[in-house]
C-alpha cells in the first residue's frame, strides 16, 4: 500500500521529524516558524454588489416587460445576504470550497464574470487523467525580486473529478518528491488501468515517465496532445483554474487572520497547494451532486478539519513520548493525509503527522 507523503517546501530554518519513506527516499519537511497568535474573528462582511445577475421568477415576465412600452428594463444585481457567525465557520472549515457570493475572499479570489458550462463527454473504459504546470507569477519588487517564481503540476482524474496538486522546485523528473506524490497519489485512487495525458513539452513528458516508474498499483499508459492544443486539455486548464482560485482564497483567508503577507517563498505555500485540491475533492459538489471522494469511495468525507493555519494542540507521536514530558504540544493545522486522513501539523520543531490534534483554546489561537 502507498506511503502517506507530506509537501516539500522551498525553505526554512527547522527540519522536520522524518514521516515519509517512499522508495527509500526520506522527504524532509521544512517549516520556518511564524506568528502563532490568531486572535480575532472573520470580521462581518460588508454588503458588495455580487458578479450573478439576479433572474426574475417568470421568465415571460421579462421578455412582456422589455416588449411593452419598447423601454430599456434594468436588471438589478443580486444583492448578497448576511451571513451567522456559524455558517461562515463552517465555509472556513471546508477551505472555502464551495464559492459564496456573501464571501468577500472567494469574490476577490475566484469572481467570474459569468459562468462557462462544459458536456461532459461519455467516459471510455480507461480513465483518462490530464496534467500540466501552472505559474503562480507575482509582482516583482525589492523583497521578492530574487524569489523564484512557484511552479505547480495539477492534475485531474476526468471520470471522478478528483483533482491532485504539487508544488515542484523545477520542472522534469529530478524532484524526485513531485513524481513519487503524484504516483502515491494515481495509485489512490484505486484504478488498474489509466491514460495519463500531458502536452509534448519535453519537461513535462519527462516528469510523467518519472511518475509512471513511482505507481506501483496502477497501469499508466501516457499520451501526447498536439502542440498548442489547449482544447485537448480542457479538464487541466479547468483544475489549473479552480485550484489555484482555491489556493488563493486560503492565503488571502489566513493573511487577513494574522495580518501579515506571505510572500511567494513561504514555506506555507506547498502545504495551502496541496490542501486546495485536499478541500476541492471532498467538499465541493459536481453536477451529479456529488463530492469527487464519493465518486472514489462511495461515501461522503465526514471527519475534523480545522481551518489552514489555526492553532491547534497536536499529540506527539507515540514513538517520540516520554512519560515525564507532556503529550500534547502547540502546532499550526496545516491539512490532512490522503489515505490515512491523519493531520499534518508544524511548529518551530518541524512538522508531523497525528492522529489527534483538539482546537486550542480560544484566546490563544
Amino acid at each position: 500500500m502507498p506511503t502517506e507523503i507530506a509537501p516539500s517546501s522551498q525553505g526554512g530554518k527547522a527540519v522536520a521529524p522524518v514521516h515519509a519513506d517512499v522508495d527509500g527516499e526520506l522527504f524532509h519537511e521544512m517549516l520556518e516558524p511564524f506568528d502563532q497568535d490568531q486572535e480575532g474573528v472573520h470580521h462581518e462582511l460588508d454588503q458588495q454588489p455580487a458578479i450573478v445577475l439576479a433572474r426574475p421568477s417568470d421568465a415571460v415576465e421579462l421578455e412582456r416587460a422589455q416588449a411593452g412600452d419598447g423601454e430599456p428594463v434594468p436588471i438589478e444585481l443580486k444583492q448578497p445576504g448576511k451571513v451567522d457567525d456559524e455558517k461562515m465557520r463552517f465555509h472556513r472549515l471546508s477551505g472555502h470550497a464551495q464559492y459564496q457570493d456573501w464571501c468577500e475572499l472567494c469574490v476577490a479570489n475566484r469572481g467570474r464574470e459569468r459562468g462557462h458550462y462544459r458536456v461532459e463527454d461519455k467516459d471510455s473504459d480507461v480513465p483518462v487523467i490530464t496534467c500540466d504546470y501552472n505559474f503562480l507569477t507575482f509582482n516583482k519588487s525589492k523583497e521578492t525580486i530574487a524569489q523564484k517564481t512557484p511552479t505547480v503540476l495539477c492534475a485531474s482524474d476526468k471520470r471522478s473529478g478528483m483533482c491532485f496538486a504539487v508544488q515542484v522546485l523545477e520542472k522534469g523528473s529530478k524532484f524526485a518528491y513531485g513524481c513519487a506524490a503524484f504516483g502515491h497519489w494515481i495509485d489512490s485512487l484505486g484504478y488498474k488501468r489509466i491514460r495519463l495525458r500531458c502536452d509534448p513539452e519535453p519537461a513535462l513528458k519527462d516528469f510523467v515517465r518519472g511518475t509512471i516508474r513511482r505507481c506501483s498499483t496502477t497501469e499508466v499508459v501516457m499520451e501526447t496532445v498536439p502542440v498548442a492544443s489547449h482544447a485537448s486539455m480542457g479538464v487541466g486548464e479547468q483544475v489549473h483554474q479552480a485550484v489555484i482560485g482555491k489556493f488563493r482564497v486560503i492565503k488571502a483567508d489566513l493573511e487577513q487572520q494574522l495580518g501579515v503577507v506571505i510572500p511567494p517563498a513561504s514555506p506555507l505555500n506547498p502545504w495551502m497547494i496541496r490542501h486546495a485540491a485536499w478541500v476541492r475533492n471532498r467538499f465541493e459538489k459536481r453536477p451529479d451532486g456529488h463530492t469527487p471522494y464519493y465518486n472514489i469511495t462511495g461515501c461522503e468525507y465526514s471527519a475534523v478539519v480545522h481551518v489552514f493555519g489555526e492553532t491547534v494542540m497536536a499529540r506527539i507521536p507515540q514513538s517520540q513520548t516520554k512519560k515525564f514530558s507532556g503529550r500534547f504540544v502547540k502546532a499550526i493545522w496545516l491539512g490532512k493525509a490522503e489515505l490515512s486522513d491523519e493531520h499534518f501539523v508544524g511548529n518551530e520543531a518541524g512538522s508531523f503527522m497525528c492522529s489527534v490534534c483538539p482546537r486550542a483554546v480560544s484566546s490563544r489561537r
